[in-house]
């Protein structure tokens, strides 16, 4: 027993565990030094061993921030969901829900390419805006929104041209009329999309529903070539009425 004892003696050191207090002032500090992995070690120290404490939520939150700021979006995404679900009364909860959908954000793709990831930040960024319609960030997701919804609208308009080029016209309107219906408020490429089913109402020799389309392009919208393209348009089918 004695050798046990003396043994015992000889072993490494009980660990000092910091205060809630400490670990998150060490984790700021760790931060502002670009120590990332030590400063997400404090953090997690606080997420782990402090339930209890006043500065879990804040915690969770500059966890997040860890790898947002490295552009580790997945990981931050995950850090920032989790202070959304798991402290719904945070004074973080605003900041927290809207990094969440800019996280969301930075993980999507051109519209050439799959645009599920796309859809899934406008669901976060209306998630946002449901719960602070008013709020600091509001201004910012909604043009982050409409971003995003200019994004799709291109994505069937590339489809539809693609369909219109093959002589594939009946499902070049079903991706056109989706933009006229679901994407109406995208600019360019709703006029863009009136202007194509319009040729191709033409092509089928419906000359007045072509007309009331390409009336109602807003022509501002619209770069100059396509305009002049517009009115030209107009004004042959009215000469021909």
């Amino acid at each position: 027993m004695l050798v046990l004892a003396v043994l015992a003696g000889c072993g490494p050191k009980a660990l000092h565990m910091l205060t809630c207090e400490e670990y998150y002032q060490a984790g700021l500090r760790n931060i502002e030094r670009k120590h990332w992995l030590q400063a997400q070690a404090d953090f997690q120290a606080i997420t782990l061993n402090y339930p209890g404490c006043d500065l879990v939520d804040d915690a969770q939150y500059m966890l997040g921030e860890t790898y947002f700021l490295q552009g580790q979006y997945v990981e931050a995404e995950f850090e920032y969901r989790r202070l959304v679900e798991d402290f719904r009364l945070s004074d973080r909860m605003e900041d927290a829900q809207f990094k969440l959908a800019l996280s969301a954000y930075k993980q999507t793709f051109p519209a050439q390419l799959d645009q599920t990831p796309t859809e899934g930040a406008i669901f976060r960024f209306q998630q946002y805006l449901e719960d602070f319609p008013s709020g600091r960030w509001a201004a910012d997701a909604r043009r982050y929104i409409q971003e995003l919804r200019k994004r799709l609208a291109k994505k069937d308009f590339e489809a539809a041209r693609y369909y219109h080029r093959q002589s594939y016209q009946d499902a070049a309107l079903i991706y056109l009329d989706h933009i006229l219906t679901e994407y109406s408020d995208t600019g360019e490429w709703v006029e863009q999309a009136r202007y194509m089913k319009a040729e191709i109402l033409i092509a089928r020799r419906q000359p007045q529903e072509a007309l009331a389309l390409l009336r109602a392009i807003d022509q501002d919208a619209i770069k100059p070539g396509l305009r002049e393209d517009v009115q030209r348009t107009i004004a042959r089918l009215q000469r021909d009425r």
